[in-house]
């Protein structure tokens, strides 16, 4: 059963779980608590590195009673995560986590961020350069 505010406005029973390689934006918390009372909600801060992010580590038990997960590439396993029900993914894509059981092999709604990123442009200290898209288009 997905998350469903006609039925459950507070959204009581509910618990999120933010990872994020951003801090948190002030008052983000607080104007979800205001909007959804009985909401769960745990932040925490994944920071971004030249390396392959890796999985975070978290406490044990944190991912029992997550419902919803925002994330870039953190998943849990289905055993670490059997209520979790929506994924908030913070890329346009999925590639990154096609493979993952967590998204093959469950009823978890997956959702991107795609349309939310501006168009990809390089930049040069001579200036603008052009790029190719995916579709071999010049941008």
């Amino acid at each position: 059963m997905l998350v469903k505010t006609e039925s459950n406005r507070t959204l009581q029973g509910h618990k999120l779980l933010v990872i994020s390689p951003w801090p948190a934006p002030a008052g983000f918390v607080e104007k979800l608590a205001a909007a959804f009372p009985d909401l769960q909600v745990v932040y925490h801060l994944q920071r971004w590195t030249s390396t392959p992010l890796p999985l975070v580590t978290l406490p044990p038990g944190t991912w029992d009673d997550v419902t919803i997960l925002m994330t870039f590439s953190t998943l849990p396993t289905p055993e670490e995560a059997p209520k979790l029900q929506y994924v908030q993914l913070l890329s346009a894509g999925v590639n990154h986590v096609l493979e993952k059981p967590m998204f093959k092999d469950t009823k978890a709604a997956f959702c991107t961020a795609n349309g939310v990123h501006g168009n990809k442009a390089a930049g040069t200290p001579a200036g603008m350069e052009t790029i190719e898209d995916s579709a071999n288009k010049t941008m």
